[in-house]
């Protein structure tokens, strides 16, 4: 075939935009030399001296100096943006990679996540562009959107496709830090690390330059002493409990991480650690090359374990309806995590918000359990239980202990002082002057209660401390026998 038997519009570069939309230079390159008959050089050669009204991005990442190609009249549309989200995970560039992470989590990631599920690193690291780069690479071309909220703070949406509804991901979000404290537990119990951190602590865990859901120091250096000079090591581990099967791309980025840590010159070993409900084969032997740990949930921490995590996404993700279609449910969930917090997995506080939620909820609130809160001035901060009544609000903190100890009046003083003012704050912005009690909740009794400091009742808050004896009162209202078995069983004991 040569050119001449073929029509100019055929070949047209701008009549191909016209007919098939925007789309990369090489796709273009490849039409003309298969289609056209023109050698790749000239193809090349046209595409690079295309006419003006053919409108490019070029430097967003792409690899192999790929352009993207465009008319004025897709500007702005839907179409440049699917198509531009496709050209990104079709060739895994950067921005690919953390636009596959964040469908493999149902389409939003909260601000603070973005960062460790980009692959990228954290700093300058030469040869790659930092997580910030990708996320404001994203942001500019629209293919992510920042939406501020005043409870959760940022999050950020794929506009690839439908994220899930926020309730759902928040939700999510309550188990995956279920699921962190319960592997940083395991992590100690058994030796691997000391003194790890995690997403959810103040500072983002890093490691090699790049940010993990937990990060904390090996005990087992001495493995890594013959091989380099440096005998330090650590576990870094990353989880995703929003998909029931991980596939390859949604562990790209991980995978991309420890690719890249492994070959930094300045760098720390490394013991990687993933957790997921399960993986595809495939993923496995992916994971198994890079020396990467695929970690069951069921395998390291039973069936129950990971049956209970479902369950909970479930109620988490609409508690008020879950206890108005069934009110006992909260105290079969409250059962099953007893059964399993007796393996030192700190689920007591857990279970103790479930029970508190059940006999608000009996007066007619709608609750909420760690609901994140931030003021206007970006004070931050965690209610426990939150329930919303029409003529009133209960901001409730929840403190479980064991049932022969007491809570000081240490604690509750310094919450007083620290979480209290941000609590009072937020309210009166998200709700003005609604009627609104303030409470200490503890699963035992108060020690020294006459010192701890109780703030003033004012005209629109008011003050309150709960202990076992009021827990159990409340249970009895409501006719919630099971719970109340429960709740006497694993805390009160001693003191009812």
């Amino acid at each position: 075939m040569v050119l001449d038997s073929i029509s100019k519009a055929r070949c047209d570069i701008t009549s191909y935009l016209e007919n098939y939309g925007p789309t990369l230079s090489s796709t273009i390159v490849d039409y003309l030399h298969e289609k056209c008959g023109i050698n790749e050089a000239a193809a090349r050669q046209r595409v690079s001296r295309a006419p003006s009204n053919v409108l490019r991005l070029s430097n967003i990442g792409l690899p192999d100096r790929v352009a993207f190609l465009y008319l004025s009249e897709h500007e702005g549309t839907e179409l440049l943006r699917q198509r531009l989200a496709t050209a990104f995970i079709k060739k895994k560039a950067n921005a690919g990679v953390l636009l596959l992470s964040i469908i493999g989590r149902g389409g939003c990631a909260h601000a603070k996540h973005l960062p460790i599920i980009s692959g990228a690193p954290l700093t300058h690291l030469r040869g790659h562009p930092t997580a910030s780069t990708v996320i404001d690479t994203l942001l500019r071309l629209r293919l992510i959107e920042e939406t501020a909220h005043d409870e959760y703070g940022r999050i950020y949406s794929s506009n690839y496709q439908t994220p899930i509804p926020h309730n759902e991901y928040v939700a999510y979000c309550n188990i995956e830090k279920i699921m962190i404290e319960c592997t940083q537990s395991w992590l100690a119990r058994l030796n691997f690390c000391v003194n790890s951190s995690s997403r959810f602590s103040h500072a983002l865990p890093d490691c090699n330059g790049f940010g993990f859901d937990i990060v904390g120091k090996a005990k087992l250096r001495h493995f890594f002493s013959e091989r380099n000079q440096s005998s330090d090591a650590y576990v870094v581990c990353d989880v995703n409990l929003i998909k029931e099967k991980l596939s390859l791309d949604d562990m790209l980025y991980f995978t991309k991480k420890i690719e890249i840590a492994s070959y930094s010159r300045v760098k720390q070993n490394i013991i990687p650690f993933f957790f997921a409900y399960d993986f595809t084969l495939d993923t496995i032997r992916a994971l198994k090359k890079y020396g990467i740990i695929h970690a069951r949930i069921r395998h390291v921490f039973g069936e129950e374990f990971a049956e209970l995590l479902k369950h909970l996404h479930s109620i988490l993700s609409n508690i008020s309806k879950a206890l108005q279609d069934n009110p006992e449910q909260a105290g079969e969930i409250v059962s099953g995590i007893l059964r399993v917090e007796g393996r030192s997995y700190n689920l007591r506080s857990v279970a103790f918000q479930f029970i508190v939620s059940q006999f608000i909820h009996f007066y007619g609130f709608r609750i909420d359990i760690n609901k994140q809160i931030r003021t206007s001035s970006g004070q931050q901060a965690e209610i426990d239980v939150f329930a919303d009544r029409n003529d009133l609000l209960y901001c409730i903190e929840c403190k479980a202990f064991s049932p022969k100890n007491e809570c000081g009046h240490e604690h509750v003083n310094s919450w007083i002082k620290e979480k209290l003012p941000r609590v009072v704050a937020w309210k009166r912005e998200a709700y003005g002057n609604r009627k609104t009690k303030v409470v200490f909740c503890v699963s035992t009794t108060f020690r020294d209660r006459n010192l701890i400091a109780i703030p003033q009742t004012r005209d629109d808050i008011s003050f309150e401390l709960w202990d076992s004896a009021y827990v159990t009162k409340g249970l009895k209202d409501a006719k919630l026998e099971k719970t109340l078995t429960l709740f006497n069983e694993h805390f009160s004991k001693g003191y009812i």
